[in-house]
């Protein structure tokens, strides 16, 4: 059962790292003419890929949080359900979240948050400030 729940949630992290990547690449695409406007007028690279990587950061805090909340929520609503079947002893638990684990994945959640923000944040930057001005031309 251990591993059940260690592939569950490694799958569950991966497709949260994808999730705030793929947010925050078309929140990054959607503001190329701001970020080169803001480039433009002297604000350094460094900043702007702070920022952006920050708006991602609390993005995966907020869902991070969110999901530890509801699988806490969830598993104490199957234990009540598994504890009633008949033929299963009473004392027998089959969702244990421990605090370490759970601190564990809010932790790899929010690092993941922070690398799935800083790629395009860096690949937005990383282009000549005129080049997207032009892009973004009606």
């Amino acid at each position: 059962f251990r591993q059940v729940a260690v592939i569950l949630g490694s799958v569950s992290l991966f497709v949260a790292a994808l999730l705030i990547g793929t947010i925050t690449a078309v929140s990054v695409s959607e503001r190329l003419g701001v970020i080169a406007a803001v480039r433009a007028i002297g604000v350094g690279r460094r900043r702007v890929v702070g920022e952006l990587t920050a708006e991602s950061v609390v993005l995966a805090i907020v869902g991070g949080g969110i999901g530890i909340g509801l699988a806490v929520v969830v598993a104490g609503y199957l234990e009540t359900i598994l504890a009633g079947l008949p033929g299963l002893p009473a004392a027998v638990r089959f969702f244990v979240l421990r605090p370490e684990s759970l601190a564990t994945a809010y932790g790899l959640v929010i690092a993941s948050g922070a690398v799935a923000g800083l790629v395009p944040a860096l690949r937005a930057t990383g282009q000549e400030v005129t080049e997207l001005l032009h892009r973004e031309e009606p």
